[in-house]
């Protein structure tokens, strides 16, 4: 809770880069309702909201105070209203301001008692100078794929794009399909390019690329100069957090150079591609509030790729961890080794790409328009051509009532389609043809396992049934008022990630990790302000054991009662409800990683899970369930009693007037929208590629 604040109409009035407002008057009232009463259903989400969410640097704050939530409401709202706006006046279609108001309002409602949210892409972005004035509209989408298959015509294209997204806070799938396409040679020492960088995201992606083409026979041998690149600590604006420095950088370039060198004289691998790519992302995630999110995908008769996840492979490769790796499974695949492996790692995935081609929703219509996808996003609740990219919205499920449904489905539908608008400005022309093309959104249903625990399977396959034909229903009005085609998919199932802390719901189509009464642990930066306040108002905290500048802050937590823990809800069932997701809602694809415990679940088991997968799903991951693996696990499951104790030595937790330097988004833990890099060793500045 907050003091009352001045009237938002005694700060500046108008965001010049924004063509839509908001009634002051309206957003004043949600403002001091704020103040007294907090719209977060949980502490943790309010903690994770300025922890990840909340910036400093709105042009209707002071400088330096952080937004509250109904100032991230009127921005996301603002945001999409103007690029819906700009869109119908450049295109002469007929603009109702009195009704945009009217409509603008209803979704900022909505949002703010979180009916439905934006991806946490939104929540960042949109409505900011980033992407409004300076065009990277980039940052407003969540994920992307990038294939290698030509990799013959296009050389370094593919990792250069893959980084130069990354960088962007967009997570990319690749596949390994350019193994033994080109032969990787080693740079002629007679020959030599004095390569400076300079300090942009773009003139990292590219350095990347010319590396590469330099053991492509391609370029001379390049020594880089990264004097131009700004110190470790300085301050990124646009994006937030802090640079990296050139270290990244360096160890990026001398690690490609390592692998590159090991390989010369033969075709190249998909464990060398692999390993190209996950070197990107640790460079990527170095850069403080950049995540990285990849996924690898390749075929399961390739025994090297399979077996990249093996404790014996990932030792040699410590850049390892930054993909998830599955392999293009098919209708009749042999998944006898390859359940084994699943078994013991946890990977490879599955994906059936056929099911994609063939269908929307996985309910025996047949459906090709989307025959020309190759491959997943990270997390694989979407099918993607290359270089395309995708954006999401997540409907709460467990507090979408009957009578409100179609609303919050219409605005949660707008805000994806909305977004869809701006891939105009997409820089790169592949990736702009083809989104203008698909205009390929996907509506998420939060909290599902939570509503199928709550209600029953029966009332979600309705509740789904009615909320997808209200979104058929809304793309066609709105392709047609905005003069553009049918998004070729519209919903999907995605894990939610931190948005899911936000409006305390479960993630995607997954169970409770830890049940009705948990404790969730959060880490942030040792010393922050944020956690210091936490501390003082009774919440544990404790120094990581993983990091010297960590703090981990615990949350008792409740859910509703009869919401299980995953640990209760046999792997049977648990594909149960991703075939109901799949069936009934997901015309993209349903990111689902279904838990067992090898006590109970064995490998002839598990093969029979993924048999049963193959013509329900489109893809599919595991993950074995452990008890106390590491210490300060994210989830824990308390008992009423050992909840009752924690909550009897916290009080309220308030913030109080102007709200500064709360800002952190550090994440220890490695999920399924994103990675941070464990400690990491980074060469001397004068390192180069290959030891020259």
């Amino acid at each position: 809770m907050q003091e009352p604040l001045e009237s938002q109409s005694t700060l500046p009035n108008m965001v010049t880069y924004l063509s839509f407002e908001l009634d002051d008057a309206f957003v004043d009232e949600y403002r001091i309702r704020e103040t007294y009463t907090s719209p977060f259903k949980s502490t943790v989400g309010l903690a994770t909201f300025y922890r990840t969410y909340s910036r400093s640097d709105n042009p209707r704050k002071k400088e330096g105070v952080m937004e509250t939530w109904t100032d991230v409401c009127r921005r996301v709202i603002e945001g999409m209203h103007t690029i819906e706006k700009d869109h119908c006046l450049e295109q002469g279609i007929n603009w109702n301001e009195e009704k945009a108001q009217q409509a603008a309002r209803e979704a900022f409602a909505l949002l703010y008692e979180f009916k439905w949210t934006p991806p946490g892409r939104g929540l960042q972005f949109m409505g900011t100078r980033m992407v409004h004035e300076d065009k990277d509209v980039e940052a407003l989408w969540n994920c992307a794929f990038v294939t290698t298959s030509n990799i013959d015509k296009t050389y370094g294209e593919s990792f250069r794009w893959l980084m130069n997204m990354s960088m962007m806070g967009v997570g990319v799938g690749f596949d390994v399909l350019g193994a033994g396409k080109v032969t990787i040679t080693s740079p002629a020492e007679d020959n030599v390019f004095y390569h400076i960088i300079q300090d942009t995201r773009e003139a990292w992606a590219e350095s990347v690329k010319d590396l590469v083409e330099s053991y492509m026979g391609l370029l001379p041998r390049i020594i880089f100069n990264y004097s131009l690149i700004r110190p470790a600590g300085a301050p990124i604006k646009r994006f937030g957090g802090t640079a990296s420095g050139p270290e990244a950088l360096i160890a990026c370039h001398r690690d490609i150079g390592m692998v590159l060198d090991r390989n010369v004289g033969r075709g190249i691998t998909s464990t060398t591609i692999t390993d190209i790519m996950n070197i990107i992302g640790v460079a990527v995630v170095a850069g403080n509030t950049r995540r990285s999110a990849e996924i690898a995908v390749g075929y399961p008769e390739d025994i090297a790729f399979i077996n990249l996840k093996t404790p014996e492979k990932m030792k040699l490769r410590p850049w390892g961890y930054l993909s998830n790796n599955s392999v293009f499974a098919h209708k009749g695949t042999d998944y006898e080794n390859l359940a084994r492996l699943t078994y013991e790692n946890g990977e490879p995935g599955y994906l059936w790409l056929d099911n994609a081609h063939s269908y929307a929703r996985m309910n025996k219509v047949i459906d090709k328009t989307d025959i020309d996808t190759v491959g997943v996003n990270p997390c694989a609740e979407i099918a993607l051509e290359h270089k395309e990219m995708c954006n999401l919205a997540d409907i709460n499920m467990p507090y979408v009532g009957p009578k409100e449904r179609r609303q919050v489905v219409k605005h949660a539908y707008r805000y994806c389609k909305i977004v869809t608008l701006a891939s105009k400005d997409i820089t790169d022309r592949t990736s702009r043809a083809v989104m203008l093309r698909n205009r390929r959104i996907g509506l998420s249903p939060s909290g599902s396992a939570q509503y199928y625990d709550m209600y029953g399977g029966h009332q979600l396959v309705g509740t789904l049934s009615e909320m997808y034909d209200y979104v058929q229903r809304y793309d066609k009005l709105y392709s047609q008022w905005y003069e553009v085609s049918r998004s070729i998919r519209t919903t999907s199932v995605k894990p939610s990630g931190t948005v899911s802390l936000l409006a305390n719901v479960t993630p995607g189509a997954h169970f409770s990790v830890a049940g009705s009464i948990f404790l969730r642990r959060v880490t942030m930066k040792a010393g922050s302000t944020l956690a210091v306040m936490l501390a003082a108002a009774g919440y544990p905290v404790e120094p990581s054991v993983y990091s010297d500048d960590t703090w981990v802050v615990s949350f008792p937590g409740v859910f509703p009662d009869g919401v299980r823990s995953e640990a209760d809800v046999d792997i049977w069932e648990q594909l149960k409800l991703a075939q109901i997701l799949s069936r009934y809602w997901a015309d993209n694809l349903t990111s689902v990683t279904l838990k067992f415990d090898r006590d109970k679940v064995k490998v002839e088991e598990l093969t029979q899970v993924i048999k049963a997968a193959e013509s329900t799903l489109k893809s599919v991951s595991f993950l074995p369930l452990e008890k106390g693996i590491y210490e300060q696990m994210p989830y824990e499951v308390l008992t009423k009693e050992e909840y009752d104790k924690l909550r009897a030595k916290i009080t309220p937790f308030k913030l109080s007037g102007e709200v500064r330097g709360l800002h952190d988004n550090t994440d220890a833990w490695c999920e399924k929208d994103g990675c941070v890099v464990p400690e990491y060793k980074y060469a001397e500045m004068d390192a180069r590629p290959g030891g020259a």
